[in-house]
């Protein structure tokens, strides 16, 4: 992952992860959460056994066993440089593959931001398009391709962002107008659990702190719908 969103009632845990794990509970699946998180970071340094954060990577592959393990590429990166996308989530594959057995690798795919279509951020609308579902359905493209490359399963957030915020008008976004706030990491969270178990997360009845939950339960029916099997 790339992005360490902290609960206030827990600074040591990112909270996407954390979010998987309490909603994934809730509805009876025993579940054991690891992650390596860093801001900004691309799969290329995660694959790079010479990098901090890549040395982690590879002495949990090394020592743990996993039944899944999930990548997250850079917010840009897949629309920007998709060959070194590519070309890093083919080598962590190959190593998820080396070091494990019967193990998933599924790709994380990100959201399109206000940030970057807009023209209080960095907008480029002949690289990013003009709104948020625009260059959301560039990232779709990017980790559908990369997912068919290494044979992953995509779980598709950035498609739960744009459904909460392009179309129910649902505040997701932290001030930066990039990064997920509280209610984009639930979501976020959310639609792991429904893509890995198929179940439905509508019947989940934990919030997290200072949550409303009228909206939680706004952000678990988008990732029911927005996620079909």
């Amino acid at each position: 992952f790339t992005y360490r969103g902290v609960n206030t009632s827990n600074k040591d845990n990112p909270e996407v992860p954390m979010y998987f794990g309490e909603i994934a509970r809730n509805l009876g699946f025993d579940v054991t959460i690891d992650s390596v998180c860093e801001g900004s970071y691309t799969l290329t340094k995660y694959a790079d056994k010479n990098d901090t954060r890549g040395k982690d990577v590879e002495d949990k592959l090394t020592h743990n066993k996993y039944d899944y393990v999930i990548l997250q590429e850079q917010s840009t990166t897949p629309i920007n440089n998709y060959d070194t996308f590519s070309t890093a989530a083919a080598k962590l594959k190959t190593r998820i593959n080396q070091t494990q057995t019967n193990c998933q690798t599924i790709l994380y795919e990100t959201w399109g931001t206000p940030y970057n279509t807009t023209k209080e951020g960095t907008a480029d609308p002949d690289k990013y398009g003009n709104s948020v579902t625009a260059m959301e359905a560039k990232l779709r493209t990017a980790y559908t391709n990369v997912g068919g490359e290494i044979n992953s399963q995509v779980n598709y957030v950035g498609k739960a962002f744009t459904e909460a915020f392009d179309k129910e008008h649902i505040d997701i976004y932290a001030d930066d107008d990039r990064h997920q706030n509280g209610y984009g990491a639930y979501l976020s969270a959310a639609v792991h659990v429904r893509s890995i178990f198929r179940a439905s997360v509508s019947n989940n009845t934990y919030y997290f702190e200072s949550a409303n939950q009228t909206i939680c339960n706004s952000l678990l029916r988008i990732a029911d719908t927005v996620i079909s099997f």
